[in-house]
């Protein structure tokens, strides 16, 4: 039987601005705090591999 995929804690700090900006839009999508953060990288990390592939190079990180 496969294992099921794990998931790592990690901590961040936010500014309270951010974090009260996050929610809300956290709860605007109905999800968690934790569940918008982790969809918004996985979008951001997606997307920086779509620019990368369509440069036929790396995609510049900030």
């Amino acid at each position: 039987m496969a294992k099921p995929p794990v998931d790592y804690p990690t901590s961040i700090r936010l500014t309270p601005e951010l974090r009260a900006e996050l929610v809300r839009l956290a709860e605007a999508d109905g999800r968690s705090l934790t569940n918008y953060i982790a969809n918004v990288l996985r979008l951001h990390v997606a997307q920086l591999k779509e620019a990368e592939k369509s440069k036929g190079g790396k995609a510049r990180s900030r």
